[in-house]
């Protein structure tokens, strides 16, 4: 995911992860996508399925 990628370009450069505010969280028409914990050593990007999604089994 190009997300992680960019999160660990910025740790590279700075001593935490990046907020949402520094690096959005990416947008997706069949997912939620929230930073739900980030660190100096870890970052916790969850997706939630929405609409159609919901249904895969």
């Amino acid at each position: 995911m190009n997300w992680a990628n960019n999160q660990e370009i910025w740790r590279a450069n700075n001593t935490e992860y990046a907020t949402v505010a520094q690096l959005p969280v990416p947008t997706h028409d069949r997912y939620n996508f929230t930073l739900t914990a980030r660190s100096a050593t870890a970052f916790t990007l969850t997706a939630t399925a929405t609409g159609d999604q919901l249904k895969d089994k």
